[in-house]
């Protein structure tokens, strides 16, 4: 149950991380944020109604009643459910986005708190450690420079902060172990109307133009859908606080796909930060800089490299040959003055 809960919740992140490829396509044939996460919420009533009538037997009724409890926990899980993606995608608008995502990727952090702090739970020194690494990876995708805005500053935040309700509140008040159906169609119900009450009151309803952008559109939708259900489904195997740090592999995600598919530049914060969480993954040993080449060691590691040793960018793979082997590997911290000239060979 753990390793199906740990690969549901990293499939969730990593098709929520498709997302800029259909945002910036949708974006372009005039559709906005709030218009993307109504239309969003609306295809999953239909395809979560559709769900939820093929699966099991009893009546229709019977599968979509709920209890006066039930009504009002899903209620106050729509209130950070449907708020997460217009604040994000609005503060878009403001902030750079790397700034913006590690703004919102501050929520595994609140969610370990949260769990903690409200509902008594005790983390192990483990997920603290992962909890630490999961968002000093997140601030390596944030590039410094740039005007900064107080208000886009707020709605990331924002972002991130109703993320984690929504993530604490569905376990605390056993909305998880709900069927997944009847729980994803109610959320997007109830979703929807907040979400849509917002977008008329704004007057920002933009149907897409084209037929290219609204195929785009439904795309995004069938793949957001089925992002939501899958975290809900990891989220009851291993818990709020395991499935809020997997979640950081969208904006891993997210990054490989503006390099693939935008061209986007790769900084050298950005790929030591997806380097960290590879030696992370293969080793279960973390190492603050893998990219590092100034390096001491033994007899024993000496001669192990003499004979296993990569020829192209070999710090990063010749770290996980060491720990593979049993080989100790510590870090330590050196000052370093900043380029005056030149440019990285990698980079």
């Amino acid at each position: 149950m753990q390793a199906r809960g740990i690969f549901l919740t990293v499939l969730s992140a990593v098709l929520y991380g498709l997302n800029p490829l259909f945002s910036k396509t949708i974006n372009v044939g005039g559709c906005n944020s709030l218009t993307q996460t109504f239309a969003r919420l609306a295809a999953g009533i239909v395809i979560f109604f559709i769900l939820l009538v093929c699966s099991g037997s009893g009546s229709v009724r019977e599968k979509l009643r709920l209890t006066r409890r039930e009504l009002k926990d899903i209620l106050i899980c729509c209130i950070g459910y449907g708020l997460i993606g217009p604040l994000l995608f609005a503060s878009y608008n403001y902030l750079a986005s790397g700034l913006a995502t590690t703004l919102h990727f501050v929520y595994p952090v609140l969610v370990v708190v949260a769990c903690i702090a409200f509902r008594y739970e005790r983390a192990n020194r483990r997920k603290l450690v992962c909890c630490a690494l999961c968002f000093a990876g997140i601030l390596c995708f944030y590039t410094p420079g740039g005007d900064v805005s107080a208000y886009g500053v707020f709605l990331a935040l924002a972002s991130g902060v109703a993320w984690a309700y929504y993530i604490v509140h569905l376990n605390s008040s056993g909305l998880v172990t709900m069927a997944p159906f009847k729980l994803a169609f109610w959320l997007c119900v109830f979703s929807a109307v907040l979400v849509g009450g917002i977008t008329l009151a704004m007057g920002e309803f933009v149907w897409p133009s084209t037929a290219f952008t609204r195929g785009a559109l439904a795309l995004y939708c069938c793949v957001s859908t089925a992002a939501s259900l899958l975290f809900q489904l990891g989220n009851r195997f291993i818990g709020a606080q395991s499935a809020s740090m997997l979640s950081t592999f969208e904006p891993l995600t997210s990054v490989v796909i503006g390099i693939l598919v935008y061209h986007e530049v790769l900084t050298v914060r950005l790929g030591i930060g997806i380097l960290r969480g590879a030696v992370r993954l293969r080793t279960h040993h973390t190492v603050t800089d893998p990219t590092s080449g100034f390096r001491a060691a033994n007899r024993r590691v000496i001669e192990l490299f003499a004979h296993d040793y990569a020829q192209d960018y070999p710090e990063p793979e010749s770290l996980v040959t060491a720990l593979k082997s049993g080989a100790r590997v510590c870090d330590v911290p050196a000052a370093m003055r900043a380029r005056q000239g030149g440019a990285s060979f990698a980079m």
